[in-house]
């Protein structure tokens, strides 16, 4: 049996394992995994784990493993900063666009960066793809 401190421990953790959860599976159970979802997510979480590492109620071994998981969660957040292809999907993405770098208060330099990184992507990749319809000749128009 647990004690009466082990208890008040996982009382403490349930909220933190709920969130670990929840992202978890949002980013696991989609059909499709999508980039544009990543970044918020992570997000999401760094802001949930946060508060609860700031929230000196909690036991310090809790707070410790809150720490823990904000550097491992840093860690891959840090890798995106190479990745050319997260920050396209949301400058595609409608409901995103420069507006979300906005939102999350990205330095203005970050974003015109990520926008002239996507832009050569679509001219090196996209662009040739389209047709152009034919020119009308003169014989066309008669």
């Amino acid at each position: 049996l647990l004690s009466e401190g082990e208890w008040e421990i996982l009382e403490a953790l349930l909220p933190i394992l709920k969130a670990l959860h929840k992202t978890t599976v949002q980013m696991s159970t989609s059909r499709f995994p999508m980039l544009h979802a990543v970044i918020p997510a992570m997000d999401s979480l760094n802001k949930k784990l946060e508060r609860a590492f700031n929230d000196n109620s909690r036991p310090a071994v809790i707070r410790k493993a809150l720490q823990r998981g904000l550097i491992v969660l840093d860690k891959y957040y840090s890798l995106t900063d190479d990745s050319v292809m997260w920050k396209t999907a949301m400058l595609l993405h409608p409901s995103y666009r420069r507006h979300w770098f906005v939102q999350v208060k990205w330095e203005d330099a970050w974003t015109d960066q990520a926008i002239r990184e996507a832009r050569k992507i679509w001219v090196r990749h996209y662009k040739p793809l389209i047709k152009q319809p034919p020119t009308p000749s003169v014989a066309d128009t008669d």
